[in-house]
């Protein structure tokens, strides 16, 4: 999550073009970046600070990405009619012909649609949503009816098409995409506003772990389902469970409430996604030794978010190397590691990750931020038998880049770093270089959040 949003901020950064690139085709892969994350607004952002007349083929290509993803095909119409105007395909000439239904300057954009279909290319079903789109507005319109059971995948022009008609693109398809488009409709559908309320929330429990939504932005949907939705319907019922997260009269309700919105392990995804949805509902849980058996969830939640302020009040009340102590000794914004020795080897005792990955992370994280001795590094490391020494090419070009004091390469490169299906998928050697460069080129709290939701996710 956290190694998203940094992501994303260093590609929408004002950055220098690179030396014998077209600014227009570095802003295209900026975007295209963007998009393979599931940030379909972030993109469109990025496309369209380039002033239509100086698109390049790349941009264009990337333009037509962001807006089908943020389901505005009519936002590529300036384009089309610029340097896209000679452009050929049938994504392109179906979209010539829909922005001409829209401008009234062809008496007959519905047979040109027609026509584009027979002369082969698209799907009938790529046409058909064309029609249906471009027939809302054309001079001659025309009903079109979507039939889906003959289809057997979900593209990009057919997610754009059916949420800018006002249909919901068929769950099924949404959820068996495989390929380069696996799992990005669903990130793109949490910030579809037009979508029913459901279905975004759907959505955010993806989108939510992934870095795509904020905990505000995750609150915010789940008071349009309170106040909207049907008390019956499983989503309202977990928006009231949230509530009551907030306003419940007693600390007890409130946790309670809390931890019944994690739910169990079984989807880790979604779980995480719900830590974040609690994380101003952790916040407001008063710290206290009665309730430090869960103090690491809860801590966990905060950091979500980035609170790390409230989540350092449980210091006082949390056991020296017990798995909250662990991740407050990363995530503070000061912390002295001097004589953690004894609290590590307690902290590894009770870890039940896989392999001790959970204590191999702390150990890479405390490194990274110079927080524990070097004597005490090497023994623990011996203890867990990993090697912190291995290097390669990207150790080599992330560690040069905080040498040089390159603040944005370091994002890239900690993001390239970071491109694993999910946190075990990441070795402690990355993530020791990972907080390391970040920490030394002066992104302190972004390694710091990154060190903290690693050990809370494993």
């Amino acid at each position: 999550r956290w190694g998203q949003i940094l992501m994303r901020r260093a590609l929408v950064s004002r950055l220098a073009t690179p030396v014998g690139m077209n600014g227009a085709d570095w802003a295209a892969y900026r975007a295209q970046a963007l998009l393979r994350m599931g940030e379909a607004d972030a993109a469109r952002l990025m496309v369209s600070q380039v002033d239509n007349a100086n698109y390049t083929p790349g941009l264009e290509d990337a333009a037509m990405d962001s807006f089908l993803a943020t389901a505005d095909p009519v936002g590529l119409c300036p384009v089309a009619q610029l340097t896209a105007a000679e452009r050929k395909g049938w994504q392109w000439d179906m979209t010539h012909a829909i922005c001409a239904a829209f401008t009234h300057s062809d008496p007959n954009p519905m047979g040109r649609l027609d026509r584009i279909r027979s002369d082969g290319g698209s799907g009938r079903i790529d046409s058909l949503l064309a029609q249906k789109f471009a027939g809302a507005v054309a001079v001659k319109r025309r009903a079109v009816k979507i039939e889906w059971d003959k289809v057997d995948t979900m593209t990009p022009w057919r997610f754009g098409f059916s949420l800018a008609s006002g249909l919901e693109p068929p769950a099924e398809l949404v959820d068996k995409t495989g390929g380069p488009d696996a799992g990005l409709f669903r990130l793109f559908e949490a910030r579809a506003p037009m979508l029913p309320l459901a279905t975004r929330a759907a959505a955010a429990d993806r989108a939510g772990a992934r870095g795509v939504l904020s905990a505000s932005a995750m609150v915010d949907l789940y008071g349009q389902i309170l106040a909207e939705g049907d008390p019956k319907d499983q989503w309202t019922k977990l928006a009231s469970t949230l509530r009551t997260a907030y306003t419940g009269a007693a600390p007890a309700d409130r946790l309670g409430a809390i931890k019944s919105l994690w739910g169990d392990d079984t989807d880790p995804e979604r779980a995480w996604s719900r830590h974040v949805l609690t994380a101003y509902a952790a916040a407001r849980i008063q710290p206290n030794d009665a309730m430090a058996d869960d103090a690491a969830g809860l801590i966990g939640a905060m950091l979500s978010a980035g609170l790390d302020a409230n989540a350092m009040q449980w210091a006082g009340h949390v056991a020296r190397g017990s798995q909250a102590w662990g991740t407050l000794a990363l995530a503070a914004p000061n912390w002295s590691g001097n004589g953690i020795g004894d609290a590590l080897s307690t902290y590894y005792g009770k870890d039940q990750s896989a392999d001790g990955l959970r204590s191999k992370f702390l150990l890479a994280g405390l490194m990274g931020l110079d927080r524990v001795t070097g004597s005490e590094a090497t023994s623990f490391a011996g203890k867990l038998s990993v090697n912190m020494a291995r290097r390669n090419r990207w150790t080599d070009a992330i560690d040069a880049a905080a040498a040089s004091g390159n603040q944005t390469l370091v994002a890239l490169l900690a993001g390239f770093g970071m491109q694993g299906a999910g946190w075990t998928r990441m070795t402690p050697v990355h993530l020791y270089h990972i907080v390391g460069a970040l920490h030394r080129v002066g992104l302190d709290a972004e390694a710091r959040m990154i060190a903290a939701e690693a050990v809370s996710r494993v």
